[in-house]
Order: C-alpha cells, then structure tokens, then sequence
C-alpha cells in the first residue's frame, strides 16, 4: 500500500470509531431519557395518568426494539449484496429487482422496520429471507420475540385493565354519593359542595397519596431496636424543623428518641382537607412536610 492508501485507510478506521461514538451517545441519550420518564412517573399523582405513562413506556419500548432489529436486519441484508444484483443473495436484492429501480433509503428502513413488526405479530410481509445467514437472523429474531411479546403484552393488558378497574371505580362511587345525597335528602347546596369537592379530587380512587409506615406489613416483623433506629430517621428531621426541639437536641438529643418512636405518625390530607376547625381546642401538635396548611 502507498501513502496514499494508508492515509485513507486511516481515516476511515477513524470515521468508523467517531460514528460509534455517536451511537453510543444517541443509545445514552434514550437510556436518559427512559430514566426521566421514571422519575415523572413517580411524582405523578393521579393512577390514571400513571397508567397511560406506563402504556406509552411499553410502546415505545417496542418501538425502539424494534428499531434496532430493523437496523440489523438491513445491515445483514446489505451485506450480502453483489454487483450483478443477484436475487438469491438478499432481501435487499429482490426488493430493488421487484421495484424495477433502486428503493430509496427510506424504503428499506421502513420495509426492514415492518419486517421487525411482523415478528412480534401475527401480521405478514411480502420480505423473506433469500440465504442461510438471513434465515439464521430470523430465527434469532422469532425466539426473541417469543420471549418478549408475550410478556410486554400482559402487561400492556394489566395496564388496560387497571384503568378500566380505576374508571369503573369512579363511577360508581359518583352513582353512590348521588344515591347518598338524594335518600338522606341533603340540601341542594351542601350536596353541590361535596360533589364538586369528590369530582376535584377524582372521587379519590386515582390519587396516589404519600406511602406511611403503617402500609407497610413487612415493618411488623423488625426488632425493636431496628424499627426504633428507623423511625428516628424519618421523624427526627421533622421535629428539627422547631426552634424548641433544636434546642432540646442540644441540650439532651435522646429525650427526642421516645418521642420518634412512640409519639409521631404520618397523615396525608388532600387539598382542601380539613384537620382541625377554628376554635377547636388543640390535643396535638402537626408538623408540615410538605406543601402548606
């Protein structure tokens, strides 16, 4: 080789290395992006929402397998391709003969990406495979999807279900404070009220309230010691928020330990929800964590 080549060759060997880097950062891209669609999903209040985000994540999960499957499906394809444009090499070859003229790149991809779709479906398309290696890919590919469509489908199902579950739920509790209001024969003006405060907050049957210690069974069997180290944790933070527990931490920080482990619980109240009236004499002492009275 001349000079000439090496300096071709090198600079290939390059450009090769810089697109797989972009790749690389393209697929990192969408792993990102799949984290913060995860992160939305959690501050997510409503089910109903929270069910047709997850709907969207398993289709577009598909989508995008289905991409790259497409993509390598044409890349065995093309790799078989010979100038005399044989028709027994590849699918690529029979699609540019059946065409009577070369299909753009734009053809091929969407024709390898329905290709991929047929998989995992029991759809059809006229693309087969025209040698060993194109046979071999397909069967990798129809094992995979055997593995994979059945379970991506269940649980497109069971997310179906759940939001059937959840709308069905809040009809039903509509029919039921209708029912309710119209045999205790409440007045027009107090049944408006609760029925506008029930259709705010969704009949309460899709908002996902904060997660407390008592919904947690498994806690029932921690030792003692550990649960107390626990909650001492997750309540002592809170009482810090109170000049007079700073104070009292400094002066003696394991009096506040009886009273993270015997004396706080966790509520959760919606908005417009009342804990005490005006006037009402006080018994205990509430600590805000988030949001405000």
């Amino acid at each position: 080789l001349g000079v000439s080549d090496s300096v071709s060759l090198f600079r290939l060997n390059k450009t090769l290395r810089i697109v797989r880097i972009l790749r690389l950062l393209r697929l990192l891209r969408v792993l990102k992006g799949l984290n913060l669609v995860s992160d939305l999903s959690d501050k997510i209040q409503s089910e109903e929402v929270q069910t047709y985000l997850n709907i969207s994540q398993f289709l577009f999960g598909i989508v995008l397998l289905n991409h790259y499957i497409a993509c390598c499906w044409y890349g065995v394809g093309a790799s078989q391709v010979t100038e005399d444009m044989d028709p027994r090499e590849s699918w690529v070859t029979r699609l540019h003969i059946s065409r009577s003229r070369d299909a753009d790149f734009s053809y091929l991809y969407t024709t390898a990406l329905h290709w991929s779709l047929t998989q995992f479906t029991p759809a059809s398309v006229e693309v087969v495979p025209a040698n060993a290696v194109e046979r071999t890919f397909t069967i990798g590919v129809v094992m995979l999807a055997v593995l994979l469509f059945s379970s991506l489908l269940s649980s497109i199902t069971t997310s179906m279900i759940n939001l059937r579950k959840l709308s069905e739920e809040k009809t039903k509790q509509a029919g039921y404070v209708r029912r309710y209001i119209t045999d205790k024969q409440v007045t027009l003006e107090t049944g408006n009220r609760v029925v506008a405060y029930l259709r705010k907050h969704n009949y309460n049957v899709s908002s996902k309230k904060s997660l407390h210690e008592d919904q947690i069974r498994a806690f029932a069997i921690l030792p003692d010691s550990l649960l107390a180290q626990l909650r001492c944790e997750v309540y002592l933070p809170q009482l810090l928020r109170h000049p007079f527990f700073r104070l009292a931490r400094k002066l003696d920080e394991a009096a506040l330990v009886p009273l993270c482990v015997s004396a706080m619980v966790e509520q959760t109240l919606s908005l417009s929800q009342e804990r005490f009236a005006c006037g009402e004499r006080a018994t205990h002492m509430y600590i805000t964590t988030s949001d405000s009275f």
